[in-house]
């Protein structure tokens, strides 16, 4: 009888087959059963080895980028996530979504300037975008000074 599961993390791939192969040797340690693709351990372990394999079977496009950026920043995982914002804008310069996104994670490790870069940027895609980005920049220097946001 199958055991109750739920999909917590997904990239999309190139070769889904190869991927899932590379995954299942690279997790074979953590089987929870020999006959069965269930296994054991953390979803930020299980999500840093997909990623993994992931790069390796390739990834092109840039909104997989950003969905592997936005992974990164639910984990708290900022400098990871900067990595693949960059990535998708390398792809697709004018990529809003990654910018956006870019200018955010910048900010929560603290990049000031490199959240305004992206404000720049984004004043020429979208400004509804921008404007929010410069909010949020805007709010974390209140912050910084003592002021209430």
């Amino acid at each position: 009888m199958p055991s109750e599961y739920y999909v917590a993390y997904d990239i999309e791939v190139l070769d889904c087959d190869l991927a899932e192969t590379l995954i299942h040797q690279e997790l074979a340690s953590c089987r929870t059963n020999e006959d069965r693709e269930f296994f054991r351990l953390s979803l930020k372990e299980a999500a840093t080895v997909v990623e993994e394999i992931a790069k390796q079977v390739g990834i092109n496009n840039e909104a997989i980028h950003i969905d592997v950026g936005l992974r990164h920043v639910y984990l708290g995982r900022y400098n990871e996530a900067i990595e693949s914002f960059e990535q998708a804008i390398r792809i697709k310069h004018s990529c809003e979504g990654a910018h956006y996104q870019l200018g955010l994670s910048c900010l929560a490790v603290g990049n000031k300037k490199a959240a305004l870069e992206q404000y720049e940027v984004l004043k020429s895609l979208n400004a509804s975008l921008a404007n929010r980005l410069f909010n949020s920049i805007s709010r974390s220097s209140k912050r910084e000074k003592g002021y209430p946001s």
